[in-house]
């Protein structure tokens, strides 16, 4: 690990906090979906270690306080970034393909992340099972639509973002993909 990588890293940490704690603003219901996206990017950029790293410590921002749910958000957002980074080839294919490889992605991570979140209340608050078909079926689909506009819209600017901010401070030799113009 170099200077650069770490400041790089914490600079990501960053962004990924301040994005979970402006999404209460949008949504109260779609918890985590912007941060999940900088998680996302991140892995498909920069590896899946870098993912989970990023995943995991962006949610030590508290947005209802610190608690045991913490360790399951944690593991949540990490497990999807690291997902996101192994994933990273298929998720960075070009044309139609490409988004819907993302947007499967992109249901099946806001799913996964809604189901390891609400095991924390079956486990710890005693809440019948019912809660868990609850954040399965009814809760995630803010979530999932926020996931999905964020990785179907956004997706190739934030990647040739940090792609720029890779090649420019960790010195990679990964070139930035030009589009075409007529």
């Amino acid at each position: 690990m170099t200077v650069e990588y770490i400041v790089l890293l914490a600079v990501l940490i960053a962004i990924g906090a301040v994005c979970r704690l402006i999404q209460p603003m949008f949504s109260q219901y779609a918890s985590g979906s912007i941060a999940l996206f900088v998680t996302i990017m991140v892995s498909i950029v920069f590896g899946k270690e870098t993912g989970f790293i990023v995943g995991a410590l962006t949610e030590l921002v508290p947005i209802k306080g610190i608690g045991f749910w913490l360790v399951y958000t944690m593991i949540a957002s990490g497990l999807i970034g690291f997902i996101a980074g192994i994933l990273s080839k298929k998720l960075n294919m070009k044309g139609v393909a490409g988004a819907t490889v993302r947007g499967i992605f992109a249901i099946a991570s806001a799913l996964a992340y809604g189901v390891i979140t609400s095991l924390s209340m079956v486990f710890f608050y005693g809440y019948p099972v019912t809660y868990l078909y609850k954040a399965i079926f009814i809760n995630p689909w803010l979530r999932i639509a926020i996931l999905l506009v964020l990785l179907l819209i956004a997706y190739t600017p934030i990647r040739n973002a940090l792609i720029r901010a890779k090649k420019r401070y960790l010195c990679s030799t990964e070139e930035i993909p030009q589009s075409k113009t007529s």
